[in-house]
């Protein structure tokens, strides 16, 4: 049994810490999700970065790197999110129109082989009502000053994180209470992680997403942007996946005695959608981040619960690197 003594000032030098500590989280509380982006974003654009740095030095590097951040990602971003606002509102006010879904025929056709009367139009409109007032969308729409200062706040963050990420590894490394290679291996191997986890995240649930939205849109479906983006939100979570928007859309082309397009989408969307599930994600994730699906749902879900957006990256990366941690621990034990 160890008996640590600490004198009056050390106490009271950790008590004035915890305090200071916990006030600054506070202040930092309501923009936390920015703040978790602007280090997903310098973390991802620190190879562009390193490679303009070389030539236009730090400042100017960063500069250009959180300037390319924006015009690649949010100017696209909004460009595509105009369209899919356009277009949800499109199929939630045309959904009773006479000829753009054939409802009746649908009805008709569950009913003679399940004997269950259903009303589409009612169950889909209500379930799209609750989809577009969910947190996540009243959070983004709900408070547009807040979401302004949060961008802004973002990409400073992110300027400066990019300029000074070496200064503040050195102050991780030399502030934590262990010798110096374990605190690097547990930068390491968080690092490796969260590449892995971005990468099968957004690259996999993109490329799946794309290749859906084709099916989609050879199979003569209608509002390619709006269920395009759809299924490369629900490609983020395993296990989820696309296959709740072509799956039900290669059963409505078969039920509108379309069997030809229905079947193709279904034959598309098994072969060549999941594919990416099966292959591309357990390749990127699975095997460099040295996580288990199960562990990687998990971390979505209680990380959306817990953080918002943002929760969908840093949910497994908790888990990752909790892994991380322990593994070192058993490993280098004699060496603490």
């Amino acid at each position: 049994m160890v008996i640590v003594i600490v004198n009056e000032s050390k106490g009271f030098l950790l008590i004035i810490i915890t305090i200071l500590t916990w006030t600054s989280f506070l202040l930092i509380r309501p923009f936390l999700s920015y703040v978790f982006f602007s280090i997903i974003l310098a973390f991802t654009g620190r190879p562009l970065y390193d490679y303009i740095k070389k030539l236009v030095g730090d400042k100017i590097g960063a500069f250009a790197t959180v300037f390319f951040t924006i015009l690649l990602v949010l100017t696209p971003l909004f460009i595509v999110g105009a369209s899919i606002v356009e277009e949800a509102a499109n199929v939630i006010s045309n959904l009773d129109e006479p000829g753009f879904i054939d409802f009746n025929r649908i009805e008709e056709s569950i009913k003679e082989f399940t004997r269950w009367d259903v009303d589409l139009i009612e169950i889909i409109s209500r379930h799209l009502t609750d989809l577009f007032s969910l947190s996540i969308f009243r959070d983004l729409t709900g408070s547009l000053g807040k979401f302004s200062i949060g961008l802004i706040l973002m990409f400073f963050l992110q300027f400066f994180l990019l300029k000074d990420a070496t200064v503040l590894v050195d102050w991780v490394i030399d502030s934590l209470p262990f010798p110096e290679a374990i605190t690097s291996e547990l930068i390491q191997k968080t690092e490796t992680s969260m590449w892995a986890l971005i990468k099968g995240h957004v690259l996999v649930a993109l490329v799946q997403g794309i290749v859906a939205g084709l099916g989609l849109l050879i199979a003569g479906i209608s509002n390619i942007f709006f269920w395009t983006f759809t299924m490369i939100i629900l490609a983020i979570i395993p296990l989820v996946g696309s296959f709740w928007v072509w799956g039900p859309a290669s059963l409505y082309l078969v039920l509108t005695n379309r069997l030809v397009s229905g079947v193709f989408l279904f034959i598309y969307g098994t072969i060549l959608v999941n594919f990416s599930e099966e292959f591309l994600r357990p390749m990127i994730v699975d095997k460099s981040a040295e996580l288990h699906p199960a562990l990687i749902l998990i971390g979505v879900i209680g990380g959306i619960y817990l953080l918002g957006p943002v929760g969908v990256f840093y949910g497994p990366i908790l888990f990752s690197a909790t892994i991380s941690v322990i593994t070192v621990f058993k490993e280098r034990y004699d060496e603490l």
